[in-house]
């Protein structure tokens, strides 16, 4: 996995405040390979890039989700890792992350071949969640809800494919709704796998 770091430069605060971007995106890494271990799927290398804010020329804070599309489109690292922005700011109200298609690219020269795994700015568990939850998107999974507004029971509010709104509506909240089920385990480890998961060493 890559983790692109855009525009941590322009975080407020000093060494303290970026110290604890640091922290909050070790924790969602953390986090994400813990809810992922459920369907046995590890998260193997994940490297660590930079976009600074002038570099980004305003992506460092998305106003759209176009804009998450554009900076997905316009940035990658030529390896076989995903590709997961992290945002200083996102201040479009409407979303918190996004994944470009469902599935995800493997072709890094194709313009859905990433996601915006979310805004450093949000507290850890929300911003952990996200990050895990776009990841979800890019290797195949689908809201679980459909075109329902939540799922129907507490346990499909409880899973991590359930939309952050319906986790804290009619879930256990953000830090319990990670639940992956056996079939969406299937979705993505089943051949034909997604390109990004490889077999283990």
């Amino acid at each position: 996995m890559n983790v692109i770091r855009v525009g941590f430069d322009a975080i407020s605060g000093g060494s303290t405040a970026l110290d604890a971007a640091f922290e909050k995106l070790d924790y969602a890494i953390f986090r994400t390979r813990t809810i992922y271990q459920q369907i046995n799927l590890g998260v193997g290398r994940v490297l660590h890039w930079f976009i600074t804010a002038a570099e980004a020329n305003g992506a460092d804070d998305l106003g759209s989700e176009g804009e998450c599309d554009d900076l997905i489109a316009d940035w990658s690292v030529q390896n076989d890792g995903v590709d997961a922005f992290v945002v200083r700011n996102i201040s479009d109200t409407d979303f918190v992350g996004r994944a470009s298609a469902i599935p995800g690219e493997c072709d890094k020269d194709a313009k859905d071949d990433g996601l915006c795994a979310g805004e450093i700015g949000r507290a850890a568990e929300g911003f952990a969640r996200t990050f895990a939850h776009e990841l979800g998107h890019h290797l195949g999974l689908s809201h679980n809800h459909g075109g329902a507004n939540c799922p129907g029971t507490t346990a499909g509010c409880n899973n991590l494919m359930a939309q952050t709104r319906c986790a804290t509506s009619c879930g256990g909240g953000i830090r319990t709704a990670v639940l992956l089920t056996a079939s969406q385990g299937s979705t993505i480890l089943t051949a034909p796998a997604h390109c990004a998961v490889q077999s283990g060493c």
